[in-house]
């Protein structure tokens, strides 16, 4: 589905919170912004008729059917590179406001059992702390792990590179965190 709204923009505050309530999330933590990503998100499932029978009722989740109590999802944004500024990264890379709504129809649909996992292989000399930092993913999965949401994190990289003034200088090898 495509939507072409003018008026979407990321959010500036992990962890991007929806900021109306729908009938299927009613009570949930409101955000201190508009969060026009969320709703276009949300929308996005609607219109592809996800759950169909269910939209605008408190038991509508676009990953019903596909995504079951004691689960393990795995979110692969794309994380392929960190940055020299903001407006650059929001084009290299997906933003956290666009994975929000991605986790909390997932744990919605997993009834507070099991895991989500948000990774990527980034390029060998990316630095994916640094990366999460900058697309917001990491305070926004600190946050939503505060509230009791098993979300985390993980580096699907075998071996990163080491730099040095733009030269690779040595290969260390990663623990695949999707193990752990």
């Amino acid at each position: 589905t495509i939507i072409i709204d003018d008026s979407l923009e990321y959010g500036q505050i992990a962890p991007f919170d929806p900021s109306e309530n729908y009938p299927e999330n009613t009570g949930a933590i409101l955000g201190q912004e508009k969060n026009t990503i969320y709703s276009a998100i949300r929308r996005a499932f609607i219109n592809l008729g996800l759950n169909f029978e269910n939209i605008q009722t408190q038991y509508w989740n676009p990953f019903s059917e596909i995504v079951k109590p004691g689960n393990v999802v795995i979110i692969k944004p794309n994380l392929v590179l960190n940055a020299q500024t903001e407006a650059l990264q929001n084009s290299l890379t997906t933003h956290a406001s666009v994975i929000r709504p991605i986790i909390d129809y997932c744990w919605k649909a997993m009834e507070g059992s099991g895991e989500i996992i948000i990774g990527d292989a980034p390029i060998a000399e990316a630095d994916f702390e640094l990366i999460l930092k900058q697309t917001k993913i990491s305070p926004m999965v600190e946050i939503l792990q505060k509230r009791g949401i098993n979300v985390r994190t993980s580096d699907f990289r075998s071996i990163k590179v080491i730099m040095k003034n733009g030269v690779w200088i040595d290969e260390q090898a990663t623990s695949n965190k999707l193990k752990d």
